[in-house]
């Protein structure tokens, strides 16, 4: 049989590169610009923390680095850069709707004459409301531009419009970043044939969570509420195990448009002194390590930070084996369960209830829990990042 610690180097034998062989040192120091829609329009996501943590080590190891949103001049970033970081704010149109004909002809124009004054040597969007603007920008020049896919495929089947622009950006790019080898398979080939896998940094935990702890118990979700987090099957499965658990109490982290419909739903469900909606928070550091289990119900993730975090904390973790990005993450039976079956609602119960009851299995995928993310290392993952930005400041 294989050991756990085999199991866990098999299972993630598909993510990033371990550290580059030169080494930070012996690279070139370049002059790269990061661009995304917004940091400012709060609560941000893990996009937008994705990106200021990397955009910051990036500015420690000696690169100079700006960060250019469309945010309006003078606003507070939800997550900020570090001081080291040039920070462009274009002020063009709302951030936190869709953006007219009108308002993204002057985002591309603001774009190209910030970056036409900046000259990067490459240039990285995030998430597709920035790196389509972005290669449209800088189409015709010399800058070579990097987008940065940060979901799976299956965010763009039900949006139409928004495939489109992807399929129209993708000759202009030089390439696209994609969090996992599952998410990267799970595009159409003349767009996977353009990704490199570069996943998500996982800072290391300050503190430790407690699975096994006795007396009041807490199972944690951190996500935003929107359909495809899935939380309205969460509710529904702790419903049915709730009365054979009464020490136990759901505590959901994220915030987002479905809040009003979730808190019917808990008062439709009698579960208003056992479900918590604890909105958003800009740390969630203590959320981890006051939680016994973590559940993720999502139906579609790329790289779930919150789960990845979760689990380097020392929390066991549980979700849908048919989730891409979660089943890369999630190793049943080392660093916890994998809900797997026709349906969604029995398998996620059937999952969570024998974990919820057990303190010693809780341990004991807990305290596996760390070794499984830790070649996700904040150094690993900005050692890739580098040797990728080189290798295309070198081809072009």
């Amino acid at each position: 049989m294989m050991g756990w610690s085999q199991a866990i180097s098999s299972a993630t034998s598909d993510a990033g590169a371990g550290k580059s062989e030169r080494g930070s040192d012996a690279l070139t120091k370049l002059n790269i610009a990061f661009v995304i829609k917004a940091l400012a329009a709060g609560p941000g996501g893990g996009a937008e923390r994705i990106l200021a943590t990397i955009s910051s080590e990036l500015a420690r190891r000696g690169h100079k680095v700006t960060v250019l949103t469309f945010d309006p001049r003078g606003t507070r970033d939800f997550y900020r850069v570090g001081s080291a970081v040039r920070r462009v704010r274009l002020g063009v149109g709302p951030t936190l709707k869709s953006s007219s004909a009108m308002t993204t002809a002057k985002r591309l124009l603001r774009l190209r004459e910030a970056l036409r004054h900046a000259r990067p040597d490459v240039a990285i969007g995030f998430m597709h409301s920035a790196f389509v603007p972005l290669s449209l920008a800088l189409s015709g020049t010399s800058i070579p531009v990097i987008g940065s896919e940060r979901t799976s495929y299956d965010h763009y089947r039900s949006r139409p419009l928004q495939r489109m622009l992807l399929r129209a950006a993708i000759p202009l790019l030089h390439t696209v970043t994609v969090n996992g080898e599952g998410v990267r398979k799970g595009y159409p080939r003349p767009i996977s044939d353009r990704m490199v896998v570069v996943p998500n940094p996982v800072l290391t935990a300050a503190g430790r969570a407690d699975p096994g702890r006795a007396g009041r118990k807490t199972l944690l979700s951190v996500g935003g509420l929107r359909p495809e987090k899935d939380h309205q099957t969460l509710l529904l499965a702790f419903s049915q195990i709730a009365d054979r658990s009464p020490e136990w109490c759901l505590r959901i982290v994220g915030d987002g448009p479905l809040f009003g419909e979730l808190s019917k739903q808990i008062s439709e469900l009698g579960l208003n002194r056992r479900v918590e909606l604890a909105g958003s928070s800009s740390s969630v550091e203590r959320e981890y390590c006051d939680a016994q289990l973590f559940v993720l119900p999502s139906r579609y993730e790329a790289f779930p930070n919150c789960l990845a975090e979760a689990l380097a904390h020392g929390l066991p973790a549980v979700g849908f084996a048919s989730c891409p990005g979660t089943n890369a993450l999630i190793i049943p039976g080392i660093n916890g369960e994998l809900a797997d079956g026709p349906h969604r609602l029995d398998a996620l119960s059937k999952a969570l209830e024998p974990l919820m009851a057990s303190p010693s299995l809780r341990k004991r995928l807990g305290a596996a829990a760390p070794e499984t993310v830790a070649r996700y290392s904040l150094p690993l993952v900005v050692d890739t990042w580098e040797q990728l930005l080189h290798d295309v400041v070198s081809a072009k």
